[in-house]
């Protein structure tokens, strides 16, 4: 049997005063080859420009190696390209830390 995912999420805007916004979102997995879970996740933007994450992931798995994710991310317009850097930090149980950095150019 192949492995086959049902997954619906829901996100909303928690709190949105002037330029600060809160946003939190969580989506149920219901895997045919394993537990179902869930993922929880929160970003706070200042300015649409500066952004503070965090969130927990494969909630309620048994045995799950992931966990505990926060991250931070700028975006920085220039002349007609927007250009985002996000870094990301995982806690993958026995497999220790993960560190992500990522470098996006839109125009």
């Amino acid at each position: 049997m192949l492995p086959l995912r049902f997954r619906v999420g829901i996100a909303m805007d928690l709190l949105k005063v002037g330029d600060t916004r809160l946003t939190v979102a969580t989506d149920a997995v219901h895997p045919n080859d394993n537990v179902e879970y869930i993922n929880l996740g929160s970003e706070l933007s200042l300015k649409e420009k500066y952004f503070l994450r965090a969130g927990y992931k494969s909630l309620f798995m048994k045995d799950s190696e992931e966990g505990f994710t926060a991250g931070g991310g700028i975006r920085q317009d220039i002349q007609n390209w927007t250009i985002d850097i996000d870094y990301a930090y995982a806690d993958f149980g026995r497999l220790g830390f993960v560190n992500r950095l990522s470098v996006g150019v839109r125009f």
